[in-house]
């Protein structure tokens, strides 16, 4: 689950940047998608990947989040952190990359 989580976090990142593009008369192209995107996709992938791993290796303590937000607790924080790992590093990976390639 905490895989799925993660690329729907991912994909959710994607489809809000196609939300916001700036030329919405083209019809979608996910060939187009794939050639325009692809080392974007792959760095974001990868790193997710490891956030993923180091997540599910890792042991944090909350004690101090949960005494002052005890509602937390009954949250599954994996998958929340597996979600938010996806979509932020997605959103940071594609800047990085866009801002190297000159775009």
């Amino acid at each position: 689950m905490v895989w799925i989580l993660a690329f729907l976090g991912i994909a959710t990142s994607f489809l809000l940047k196609y939300a916001k593009r700036t030329n919405k008369k083209v019809a979608p192209s996910f060939k187009y998608w794939l050639t325009d995107n692809w080392s974007e996709t792959i760095a974001s992938v990868t790193a997710t990947i490891i956030l993923v791993i180091i997540f599910k290796e890792s042991t944090f303590d909350d004690k101090i989040i949960t005494e002052k937000f005890p509602w937390i607790e009954s949250l599954p924080m994996d998958l929340i952190a597996a979600a938010v790992a996806g979509y932020l590093n997605n959103t940071l990976f594609y800047a990085i990359i866009k801002r190297v390639k000159g775009k």
